[in-house]
This record gives structure tokens, sequence and C-alpha cells, in this order.
């Protein structure tokens, strides 16, 4: 897996219909590389979608409605609604799978908290996430970053952030580099989230971390039906 992979994309309304099986995607909410890279899943209101070797498929495992997909090295992370007559209780709060979606293991806040937009990062294994509301284990709304798989969770003040809040990335390897898509733009903070600087203007509807020698990796909204401009990168 390298940096190349990473990126957050979320909240793309709308029905996108792929010609190449029956996978009908709803509501997305994230993207994830599988650890080897071969495979592309996406979540929607009705299970992964998963795209390998030029064909798309349904991932094995419930067709639960997933919010907020992200990825490390060895899990995937994800939070959303159980599945009709799944016997669930709704909502997930954060749940992880060790077999790319088949299981899932409950890590907290359930019955309490849908996070619709969740990052991780590859390397260390710490999850960003905007949390809605005040819960259990999360007193305030906000972002906020754990790094014991929501045992416990530090707020981030996310001063300097302008807008409705569209989507989150966090670097591979340092925790510090956050970024944020907003109605207004693409934020990045050096400080774990903490204190943000606009870099792009416009909505940010996806971005990346990419690497060493790099900056954010973005692209952002023109026009309508959720079409982007190609990603822009920066060289540090």
């Amino acid at each position: 897996m390298t940096s190349k992979y990473w990126f957050v994309a979320s909240l793309v309304l709308g029905v996108t219909a792929l010609a190449h099986a029956q996978v009908t995607l709803t509501h997305v909410h994230g993207l994830a590389y599988s650890s080897d890279g071969k495979r592309l899943m996406i979540p929607s209101h009705h299970g992964l979608a998963v795209y390998e070797a030029g064909k798309w498929s349904k991932a094995p495992g419930p067709q639960h409605d997933y919010m907020g997909l992200a990825a490390t090295a060895n899990h995937l992370y994800s939070s959303g609604h159980p599945a009709p007559d799944s016997g669930l209780v709704n909502p997930f709060g954060l749940i992880r799978s060790t077999d790319s979606g088949k299981t899932w293991e409950k890590l907290g806040l359930e019955g309490e908290t849908d996070f619709h937009l969740l990052a991780a990062s590859w390397n260390t294994g710490a999850i960003c996430v905007w949390n809605p509301a005040p819960s259990s284990r999360i007193r305030q709304p906000g972002l906020h970053c754990t790094g014991d798989a929501g045992g416990s969770w530090r707020a981030a003040d996310a001063r300097g952030v302008k807008g409705e809040l569209i989507s989150v990335a966090v670097h591979p390897d340092d925790v510090k580099l956050v970024a944020l898509g907003t109605s207004e733009g693409v934020f990045e903070s050096s400080d774990g989230g903490n204190s943000f600087s606009q870099i792009a203007p416009g909505p940010g509807t996806a971005k990346a971390v990419p690497g060493p020698g790099m900056d954010v990796d973005w692209t952002t909204r023109c026009g309508t039906g959720g079409v982007s401009t190609p990603s822009q990168v920066r060289a540090r």
C-alpha cells in the first residue's frame, strides 16, 4: 500500500448506476482501498461495492448502510446503520473489520452516534471523525481523534475552518497533518486539527495527504451533480 492510494471522498449525493454489474451506489460516504491496492471499496446505503480487475461486485457480508468508511494497513473502520431485519442496534457508532467487511466488531457508541465523516491514518491507525452531537464518550460536537480505536477521544479546536464540512483526511504517517474540505474550501492543519489555514477556495469534495514531500491533494466541485475538477497537488 503506497501513499498514492490515500484519499477520502465523502457526502456524494445522488444515485450512480454501474454498468459492469448489478451494483448501485446511493449516498456514498467514503472510499477505501484494500491493503494490496487491488480492490476499491465503496460504501453506500446497501452494503459495500467492490471494484477489482475491471469488474464491479458486492462485497461479502451484511448489506448495512455504511457511513464514513476508512482503511488502515490492517483494518476497515466505519459507522452507519444496520440492514433491515438484522436485529442490530441502530446506529453502529464506531465499528471495525479485519476481513474486508465480511464481519464487524463493535468499538463503542453503539446506539448513540452515526459518523458520516471519518478518516484513518494508514500506518498509525489513528482515526479522526466529525462528531455530530454529544455522546457518552465524546462530550461535544466537532472534530475528534482517537489513537486507541475509540477507547478515548481527543477534541480538536478546528480554529480557522469556514463553511459546512464535506470531507476529512489524515496523513498516513503523521497524525498531526489533517485536512478538511468544506463548502468554502480546503483547509489544512499541521497541529492535529487545532488550527487550520485555507489552501484552496471552493467546495472540497475529496482530499488526499499523499506522503513525504507533498501537501494536500484535493478536488473541488464544479457545476452540478457532484462533478469535480481534477486533483491538484502542492509541493512542499
